[in-house]
């Protein structure tokens, strides 16, 4: 071996080991980091957090003054990421049991069963974005929203978390729903003077929102049953569910046919669409083919409202 040939380092061995010691921490924190954000993801459930978004700017784009105005943005932040940590991170928690014998959980970017590995990390992640919302609330010092959040964020806990757990008392559990998701519409008027009578007005919107609760219940109906998990679809069963579905739907421009919009013949449409899916209760891929109706369902509705979005900023 030639010594004179051979370069070596400047540095001592400890400080080699120290570097590469350095280096994997680094590493290391990278990578649980990068998991970390998977996890989010994942818990967040894209889709629903997309939808939340659209329902926030579907009237939130209707007030004068709201895209130059720093609150309506960083609530429309609030109610799409640090919310649904809280819900979906919460019920993905509560719901262990059901989700890992349910087809719809698989591991995908709509969502997964949460390992119980990592129920600590998402349960803390579900108190810090609790305290983000409800801090943030109370200092745009406006009573109308700190009241809105609190409600929002006590039903979205108590849904999933016993012995409450609303969402194995049916009834009550699309009751529960109206206010987690319909809620979320009416954040950006906070700052109005009429807030709660403005609500109070629009009270018609929940009985979609019911219909679309029964029917997301309705894809998870084996799950549920298997686990004797008590839900409205449950209650209801495979033939009474899409009737009750159709009927929230289609009582909407019934009952509120003054309210003549477009989204009063969707409505109906959707009604008369759901209405069929009782013929088909003894099939054997029923709740694929209810799956596959939910899924329809929201892009049309997301589609819809993107467009009339587009048209109250655009003011086309």
């Amino acid at each position: 071996m030639n010594l004179n040939n051979t370069v070596l380092s400047d540095k001592t061995m400890p400080e080699l080991l120290n570097n590469n010691f350095e280096k994997n921490r680094f590493q290391s924190v990278q990578d649980s980091v990068t998991e970390y954000l998977k996890l989010i993801f994942k818990v967040m459930r894209p889709r629903a957090m997309i939808c939340h978004i659209v329902i926030y700017l579907l009237y939130g784009t209707l007030i004068p003054g709201n895209l130059n105005n720093f609150w309506f943005w960083y609530n429309m932040f609030l109610v799409s990421i640090p919310y649904s940590i809280v819900i979906y991170g919460i019920n993905d928690i509560y719901d262990y049991d059901t989700d890992i014998r349910n087809p719809r959980k698989q591991e995908n970017w709509l969502g997964s069963v949460l390992k119980k590995e990592y129920q600590n990390t998402i349960m803390i992640s579900v108190i810090i974005s609790t305290f983000i919302i409800m801090l943030s609330a109370a200092l745009s010092l406006n009573n109308n929203l700190i009241v809105t959040y609190a409600i929002m964020l006590m039903l979205g806990l108590l849904y999933s978390v016993p012995p409450v757990r609303l969402k194995t008392r049916p009834f009550f559990d699309s009751i529960a729903n109206v206010f987690i998701y319909g809620l979320i519409m009416f954040v950006p008027f906070t700052f109005e003077n009429n807030y709660f009578s403005f609500v109070i007005s629009k009270i018609s919107l929940g009985l979609p929102i019911i219909g679309l609760h029964i029917l997301g219940a309705l894809m998870d109906y084996k799950a549920d049953i298997e686990t004797n998990t008590p839900t409205i679809a449950t209650k209801l069963g495979l033939f009474w569910s899409p009737i009750f579905i159709a009927l929230f739907f289609i009582l909407k421009p019934i009952l509120f046919p003054f309210e003549n919009n477009i989204y009063n013949y969707i409505m109906i449409t959707i009604s008369l669409g759901l209405g069929t899916l009782v013929f088909f209760h003894k099939l054997e891929n029923y709740l694929k083919i209810v799956g596959t109706v939910f899924n329809i369902i929201l892009v049309v509705m997301v589609t819809l409202s993107v467009g009339i979005i587009i048209k109250n900023i655009f003011k086309i």
